[in-house]
């Protein structure tokens, strides 16, 4: 995909493109571009009734629970991750404004953050 003002960007895209296409969104996160895609009168497609009814309730002590009691705690994407994260904040911090080691050092620090939105 060509844009003006950025260049070629390489896209992958994992999905047909049903309907007609609205509203084009182009984003920047670190160096990575995304493109997302708006449309209308996209066909529905219903799913297969389960068979079974469960009722979900979503919390602070526990992320959900299900009728049938069962518990999934809270995700703990960011304790892992938040001795790197930690780090490299602190030496963007220290590094000098408009230097290009703070540039690699903020990229470093966005690609981590990436990292920690990512994990599930």
């Amino acid at each position: 995909m060509r844009l003006q003002g950025i260049g070629h960007v390489k896209v992958h895209q994992y999905r047909r493109v049903l309907g007609r296409v609205r509203t084009v969104s182009v984003t920047r996160e670190g160096r990575r571009w995304y493109v997302i895609l708006f449309c209308d009168d996209v066909p529905a497609e219903p799913l297969p009734p389960a068979g079974g009814v469960v009722g979900v309730d979503v919390a602070i002590a526990s992320f959900l629970t299900t009728s049938a009691g069962e518990h999934e705690p809270n995700p703990t994407c960011l304790d892992r991750s938040a001795g790197r994260l930690a780090a490299a904040q602190r030496d963007l911090s220290r590094a000098k404004r408009g230097s290009a080691r703070r540039g690699k050092t903020a990229a470093r620090v966005g690609m981590i953050s990436r990292g920690v939105a990512c994990q599930g």
